[in-house]
């Protein structure tokens, strides 16, 4: 039986401090799905205002009551602590399992994606451990003398706090995302030969004009037991197209690109794939939300892009504002051609607003936080490298 508790106090220590780093290596990322749970699953946008500092703080109590458990520190309070958030959180997966309202918890980041279900089966085992732990975690005992306990915690939790406020003002120390350095966009868009892709179906609600019976019945069922013959069935109503099976998706996907001309975006052509095969250098400014951008962002990268433009460098900006970017236009300080794009792909391509990438030829060549642009020395040293 001790042996039993040393491993599920060790098990559960590693899932929580493995949960809390991966999410503190990308704390906006968290921010986000926090964002999508209050919007989508649960119809309380006015609660995303508080999505980062709730990010923040989630983080920074899983990972210290994982870094606890691992160290024996408070082991009573550690373990009612594990307890808590199982009890917390296990009946919230059952709910996303069951309504799927987003496709991914986020339990641990970008760096391992779970499906809702299996995120479910995970808490429950999680949940049973830490009853257990709980249970047999009586008494005081503590591993350590004084107050040598709260210094660890201390320690812990003033490292992670710090950890995610670099981690804000900076790029992810680990791109966990499909747009890492070194990657060739073009390759993560293509279809697998002989993957499926999402099935959809549209639905019809039908009447017996004779009996006044009803059913509904999808396009595909329809066709095949040709129902339309029959003239007593009249279709009553038709539904919008229904994801009804998902298929492959790849790694880089809904990545567009719409030049801004004052047209309605569905007038425009797609252009990213003439963007990415350019020849030479260029530069990908994402900015997902103009009006929520940094300007001085835009200042940091004047200097390089006035640099790059007699060089014949191309610059464009992708941003997810479809309004008023005439506006925003003057308050850039350097020559750029514009360019609508959805703002979720651009929110994952890069963790700041602005944030710049350098590309070869669709290859990501550069990735900077608009705290961190290069300089023009550090940024002839890069292109001579990848000439």
């Amino acid at each position: 039986m001790k042996v039993l508790k040393v491993i599920s106090r060790i098990v559960l220590g590693l899932v929580f401090t493995f949960s809390g780093f991966v999410k503190a290596i990308d704390p906006m990322g968290s921010q986000y799905k926090f964002t999508d749970y209050f919007t989508e699953a649960f119809g309380m946008p006015s609660l995303a205002a508080i999505s980062l500092p709730l990010a923040i703080i989630l983080i920074s109590m899983e990972f210290i009551v994982g870094i606890c458990l691992i160290f024996n520190v408070k082991p009573r309070l550690s373990s009612l602590d594990a307890l808590l958030f199982m009890i917390i959180f296990t009946p919230l997966t059952f709910y996303l399992a069951i309504a799927n309202p987003v496709q991914d918890c986020g339990c641990f980041g970008d760096a391992l994606v779970l499906s809702n279900w299996a995120t479910f089966y995970k808490n429950v085992i999680l949940l049973l451990l830490a009853i257990f732990l709980f249970v047999k975690s009586k008494g005081k005992f503590t591993t350590y003398k004084r107050f040598l306990d709260w210094i660890i915690a201390g320690i812990a939790l003033t490292a992670i706090v710090l950890f995610q406020l670099y981690s804000l003002n900076h790029l992810p120390i680990i791109d966990f995302r499909p747009y890492k350095v070194g990657t060739y966009i073009p390759d993560k868009m293509k279809m697998p030969a002989g993957a499926k892709p999402d099935s959809f179906a549209i639905f019809y609600t039908m009447k017996n004009i004779k009996t006044g019976e009803t059913m509904k019945i999808d396009d595909y069922a329809y066709l095949k037991k040709e129902i339309w013959k029959d003239t007593l069935w009249q279709i009553t109503e038709t539904s919008d197209p229904v994801l009804v099976e998902r298929g492959y998706k790849p790694p880089i996907y809904n990545f567009n690109a719409y030049e801004f001309n004052e047209v309605p975006l569905p007038n425009n052509p797609d252009v990213m794939q003439k963007l990415l095969q350019q020849k030479g250098f260029s530069f990908f400014i994402i900015a997902y939300d103009l009006r929520k951008a940094d300007p001085q962002g835009f200042k940091n990268m004047k200097e390089l892009m006035n640099y790059a433009y007699p060089k014949n460098i191309h610059t464009s900006i992708f941003t997810g504002t479809t309004s008023y970017i005439t506006e925003y236009r003057t308050t850039i300080p350097f020559a750029a051609r514009y360019y609508n794009s959805d703002p979720t792909t651009l929110k994952t391509i890069i963790r700041s607003n602005p944030g710049l990438l350098l590309l070869k030829e669709g290859k990501i060549i550069g990735k900077w936080h608009y705290n961190d642009i290069p300089s023009i020395d550090e940024f002839n040293k890069l292109m001579q490298k990848n000439n």
